[in-house]
């Protein structure tokens, strides 16, 4: 089993990674300009320590996920 704490920084790594692709898919999709501002994403994520994922909506936090959650086989 991966430390958990590695397991985290992937998860923060690859919605970053979501949220890169995400605007660039936005941006094709609405035929944008590579400069135009991009509007705030309603949910978003936050890496706050090493071992926890802050979800927020609207940016109040709604969910916290930490390195415990991730190495327990019942969290869903």
């Amino acid at each position: 089993m991966p430390d958990p704490i590695t397991a985290v920084t992937a998860v923060a790594a690859i919605l970053k990674i979501v949220d890169s692709v995400t605007g660039q898919w936005d941006r094709y999709l609405k035929k944008r300009a590579e400069g135009e501002k991009d509007t705030p994403h309603r949910v978003t994520t936050e890496q706050a320590t090493p071992d926890t994922i802050v979800v927020k909506e609207n940016g109040r936090p709604v969910e916290t996920i930490t390195a415990d959650d991730l190495s327990n086989p019942d969290y869903a």
